[in-house]
């Protein structure tokens, strides 16, 4: 399984050399939940798209430090592949930035939340458990690093997860679009690293609760398997669809190699 990982960001300059970039994170992540999945990289903010929805077998969204309101030229051309992917029914899964993006691209909004930074471990009440969710479980913690978030669903929306001043922690549109606003794949030393960062004044108060809410144990496994399934169930969707996109189609390369490939 080759799965499409749209690169938005890369983590602080302080804490790359010690951790790597986020596709090795999100490597990591679905190393033993989804072993047959390999990562092609493909640096969107450089213009580099893929030529078709079907090139991959489905594609990850991850987090950015921008915000999918800002007027960035590469951002248009980003939000209308995810509508086609979207159209196609072909598997995809937006995590923070990439969950907001989801939203903003299929007519939902998103705005800068009115608390400012959501930083450490949150509580996740699940309220629309699905049966991709397994094993099931209706309560629990995801590290959360964002400043912005999802106000308004799009159209074919719905709520999968609330949390503290998160209405929206979680969400699927269609069949095949899935949005998480929390971390699965950061682990607890880069959170901790992340929540040491300097950070102004006004962010005191919730970088001490961070720091509290680091003891509390996270669902990041429990999560990757949701993610897995979410892929294993959603990957013959769509392929038989005609492209009405404008994006070509183009035969998967055959590559049996499971490392990370990048197009630039």
């Amino acid at each position: 399984m080759e799965i499409g990982y749209l690169s938005v960001g890369t983590p602080p300059k302080p804490l790359t050399e010690r951790f790597g970039e986020y596709p090795a994170m999100y490597q990591r992540m679905l190393a033993d939940v989804l072993p047959e999945a390999r990562l092609r990289i493909f640096e969107v903010r450089e213009g580099k798209l893929p030529d078709s929805v079907h090139t991959c077998d489905g594609y990850i969204c991850p987090g950015s430090d921008d915000s999918v309101y800002h007027p960035l030229p590469w951002l248009p051309p980003l939000m209308a592949f995810i509508r086609a992917v979207h159209a196609a029914a072909h598997p995809f899964v937006g995590i923070c930035f990439g969950h907001q993006l989801l939203a903003q691209s299929l007519g939902g909004s998103v705005e800068r939340a009115s608390g400012g930074l959501r930083l450490g471990t949150r509580r996740i009440e699940i309220t629309a458990p699905t049966p991709w969710m397994v094993p099931c479980q209706t309560v629990l913690h995801l590290p959360f690093a964002h400043r912005d978030q999802v106000i308004r669903l799009p159209p074919d929306g719905q709520t999968l997860a609330t949390s503290d001043n998160c209405p929206c922690a979680m969400f699927q549109a269609g069949e095949a679009s899935l949005g998480i606003q929390g971390h699965p794949e950061f682990d607890h030393p880069y959170m901790q690293a992340l929540i040491e960062l300097p950070r102004p004044e006004k962010e005191r108060t919730e970088v001490e609760m961070a720091r509290k809410r680091l003891a509390l144990d996270v669902d990041n496994q429990l999560v990757a398997e949701w993610i897995a399934g979410f892929f294993r169930a959603r990957g013959s969707h769509g392929h038989g669809e005609a492209n009405r996109t404008g994006f070509p189609q183009t035969p998967n390369p055959t590559n049996n190699d499971h490392t990370n490939r990048r197009d630039r």
